[in-house]
């Protein structure tokens, strides 16, 4: 979080102590038919009940250590979840996109 603070102007992370006043909250064993690895997407966190969390990192095996090097795959999943938390979609969600993907991955214009 540190980096993207560092990295992006206007964005800041707030540590708090209780989960009830977190925006943010990130399980690493939380069991969800989105996939293991997925964040809620900017203001929709708000809505999500306190106990619950709002972003999860299960396929992230380097959290307890802390040896996350910088540019591995597990660094590029966290990056990419906290940029949903900060309200980014994937490209092809956006509305005004001027293309369709097939199921091949085939794009047509």
């Amino acid at each position: 979080m540190k980096h993207i603070e560092e990295g992006v102007p206007g964005v800041e992370f707030v540590p708090v102590n209780e989960d009830s006043k977190a925006v943010i909250r990130i399980a690493f064993d939380h069991k969800h038919p989105d996939g293991s690895t997925w964040s809620r997407v900017g203001r929709d966190a708000e809505g999500i009940s306190s106990d619950k969390p709002t972003m999860n990192l299960s396929d992230v095996t380097g959290h307890d250590s802390g040896e996350i090097q910088l540019g591995s795959d597990e660094y590029i999943d966290i990056v990419h979840e906290i940029f949903h938390s900060l309200g980014m979609r994937h490209e092809h969600q956006h509305p005004e996109r001027k293309f369709t993907i097939s199921e091949t991955g085939t794009f047509t214009f």
